[in-house]
């Protein structure tokens, strides 16, 4: 058992060396208190893409979802960024 010992204590004190050069950060969800996520869904379709939008509501106890297409002649990268913008003013 000496030496499961010996593993933990060295495998323990790399993690804190590391920790410490900053080469590893860790964050504990407990420090914070998170909202639920929100999580999307990107689906390629014929001619653009469809964006799914979902969060869970606890007080309710029901996920909400709303649902985005986009044309293959918009630009991606602008309009997910509005999503996002305005997903978040709804929060």
């Amino acid at each position: 058992m000496k030496w499961l010992k010996r593993k933990i204590r060295n495998w323990l004190q790399e993690e804190v060396e590391l920790e410490r050069d900053g080469i590893v950060s860790s964050v504990s969800t407990r420090e914070h208190d998170l909202e639920e996520p929100m999580r999307f869904s990107l689906t390629k379709a014929n001619g653009g893409y469809i964006i799914n939008c979902k969060k869970y509501d606890r007080k309710t106890d029901r996920q909400e979802g709303n649902v985005y297409i986009l044309t293959d002649d918009q630009d991606i990268t602008q309009e997910v960024g509005k999503i996002v913008s305005m997903e978040m003013l709804k929060l």
